[in-house]
């Protein structure tokens, strides 16, 4: 399941990974938050928080996060909120992930239940 913050998803079957496209773009704000407009005092500012233990979970999540980006563009998401099964079907759409999973089985004829 793709989508970004603003497009809430409902109905997710645990097990379900939903990706948030500007999540990434959201931490960047996150670790940019209260930087002087200064360079060179901003540059000091994140070089402190750099030696922070809460840095390490900071480029773990960048990971995480782009992690889910590049998945959306290898499966070449176009617009979201997106539903994707098997890498290969998709419903576009749709914020209700079992309703468009039901889809997806319906359209390859499977039976739901």
């Amino acid at each position: 399941m793709f989508t970004i913050a603003g497009i809430p998803v409902t109905n997710v079957p645990p097990g379900t990974a939903v990706i948030e496209l500007d999540a990434p773009a959201r931490l960047d704000a996150e670790l940019s938050e209260g930087l002087p407009a200064d360079l060179s005092a901003a540059e000091a500012v994140m070089r402190d928080r750099m030696q922070s233990p809460e840095w390490n979970d900071a480029i773990r999540r960048y990971g995480e996060l782009h992690v889910g980006v590049a998945r959306a563009w290898m499966l070449r998401v176009e617009k979201v909120p997106a539903v994707v099964v098997d890498g290969e079907f998709v419903v576009y759409g749709q914020p209700d992930v079992s309703a468009a999973v039901a889809e997806i089985l319906d359209t390859r004829g499977e039976v739901t239940r």
